[in-house]
């Protein structure tokens, strides 16, 4: 157990499938992790393009910026940011995404490409409302991904392998920012 067994395992199948796959999960978990993946690699394009954004109104390039004046931005923005995401994790809530999980998925997609929008106008319209509503946007966001992510894991795993699909979806998110991120750094180019 916990190493690869070459001659009966591939590569692929050690790091992003669930151990037993597909008999230890539930029979839609394939479907759904396809079209997660393929959202995991457009969700690091925007996150490069929308970094890009974030540094501009740091002040990356602007003579007269502050390092200081940066760190204050940065720093403000995160702890509003963190402080509206505790809206989308309290227990309540957690009741509302069992309930509803696909419509809440679908409300967290919007809500990331909204907070990704909200940070390049930032970067055009440098105002202090648009600089704070995307990581307002996103940190709750991520909350609710969070908080839904972990129903939907609870769900496909099947034979008390919870940790495995989870550490698994764990692998896959980052092979998707092993592709996204080398395209978004490429359109940022174009």
């Amino acid at each position: 157990p916990g190493r690869m067994n070459a001659p009966r395992e591939s590569w692929f199948s050690y790091f992003f499938l669930p151990v037993g796959y597909p008999q230890s999960v539930a029979p839609e978990y394939y479907d759904y992790q396809v079209w997660d993946t393929i959202q995991q690699c457009i969700f690091f394009v925007n996150m490069v393009i929308s970094t890009q954004a974030i540094m501009q109104f740091h002040g990356v390039g602007n003579p007269e910026a502050t390092a200081l004046g940066a760190t204050v931005l940065a720093m403000t923005r995160m702890v509003l940011g963190k402080a509206v995401a505790l809206g989308a994790t309290v227990p309540g809530m957690l009741r509302r995404y069992k309930r509803r999980t696909c419509a809440y998925r679908m409300i967290d997609e919007i809500l990331s490409a909204a907070g990704h929008f909200l940070e390049v106008l930032a970067a055009i319209f440098p105002v202090p409302v648009l600089m704070y509503l995307g990581p307002m946007v996103l940190s709750f966001e991520g909350g609710v991904r969070a908080a839904v992510r972990t129903v939907i894991l609870q769900h496909f795993a099947r034979s008390g392998n919870n940790a495995d699909v989870t550490l698994k979806e764990g692998n896959q998110d980052r092979g998707g920012k092993l592709v996204g991120l080398p395209v978004g750094i490429g359109l940022v180019f174009v």
